[in-house]
C-alpha cells in the first residue's frame, strides 16, 4: 500500500475527532504518546544524535506506543458508539501515523501558548488546554487561527 501523505487540513480533522472523544484517559494517553514520539523524532534528526542508536531505539519504541495508543483509543471509541473514521482513514502506514503525532504535538504546543497581540480577534481568548478542556469542540480551530496568525497567514 502506497503512503498517503497527511496534510495539515486532514490532521486538524483527525485531531478534532480525537479531541471530542469521551474516552478521556485513552485520549490523554494518545496525546502524551504523540508528544513523546514527536520529541524523539526531532531529537533523532539533530546532528549530535546522528550516531546515537539509543535515540533510534527509543524513537521506534515511542512510535510503536503511539500506534498502540491510536488503536486503543479507536477500539474504545467504537465500543462507546463514537465515530472512529479518523483511525480508518489514517491507515496503517507508519510514517503517516508518525506525522499525525507530530501534528498533534504542534497543535498542543501552539494552543497552549497565549495568542500574540497582533492577532486582535484571538488575543483576548483564554489559552486552549487540549489535555483538560473536554467540552470545547471549537478549540482546535481557535488554535489553528492562532498558529496561522503567528505564521503571518491570518
Amino acid at each position: 500500500m502506497a503512503m498517503i501523505p497527511l496534510d495539515y487540513s486532514k490532521a486538524i480533522i483527525f485531531y478534532q475527532q480525537i479531541s471530542r472523544s469521551r474516552q478521556v484517559d485513552f485520549r490523554n494517553d494518545l496525546i502524551s504518546a504523540a508528544i513523546r514520539y514527536a520529541e524523539l523524532r526531532v531529537r533523532s534528526q539533530q546532528p549530535a544524535a546522528a550516531d546515537d542508536s539509543q535515540i533510534d531505539a527509543d524513537r521506534t519504541r515511542a512510535h510503536n506506543a503511539f500506534i498502540d495508543a491510536c488503536n486503543i483509543l479507536a477500539r474504545n471509541m467504537q465500543a462507546g458508539g463514537e465515530d472512529t473514521a479518523w483511525r480508518a482513514e489514517l491507515g496503517e502506514d507508519r510514517k503517516t501515523i508518525g506525522d499525525l503525532a507530530c501534528f498533534i504535538h504542534c497543535f498542543v504546543g501552539i494552543a497552549a501558548r497565549r495568542p500574540v497581540a497582533r492577532c486582535p480577534d484571538v488575543a483576548n481568548r483564554p489559552p486552549f488546554d487540549a489535555l483538560r478542556d473536554d467540552q470545547n469542540t471549537t478549540a482546535i480551530f481557535h488554535a489553528a487561527r492562532v498558529m496561522l496568525c503567528i505564521m503571518g497567514d491570518y
